[in-house]
């Protein structure tokens, strides 16, 4: 009996591991957040929580909508993410289980890129 436990157990962590989503991080949600990259207009205003979710709200006059991702902290690697939009009043939401999350802008030949990176403090 044990040893099927036992067994059961390790197939449990070992598909566990198999995953190829960011890592979840087992802890709190997001206490804080710190914003760097660079001084853009759409940074983030204001952040907030329900449950399981994060909210990003970027500035109403904005006009576009920057991409949302994550940095899978295994590899140092963006990842994309679920998230939906909401353009009345220009939230993200987002599950708040990721340490970093990141937002961008790419120009169509590259030469005006814009990143800002969101930090998550538990």
């Amino acid at each position: 009996m044990q040893k099927k436990i036992f067994i059961a157990v390790l197939s449990l962590i070992l598909i566990g591991c198999a995953s190829n989503k960011p890592p979840l991080i087992k802890s709190n949600t997001c206490l804080s957040f710190i914003v760097s990259g660079d001084n853009v207009e759409w940074r983030p205003i204001k952040f907030s929580r329900s449950e399981n979710s994060l909210y990003i709200q970027i500035p109403s006059y904005i006009k576009f909508i920057p991409d949302l991702n994550v940095i899978d902290t295994d590899f140092d690697q963006t990842e994309s993410v679920k998230y939906t939009f909401n353009s009345k009043t220009n939230t993200y939401r987002v599950d708040d289980n990721y340490a970093k999350y990141v937002l961008s802008r790419t120009s169509d030949d590259n030469s005006d890129d814009k990143t800002v990176y969101i930090t998550c403090k538990r």
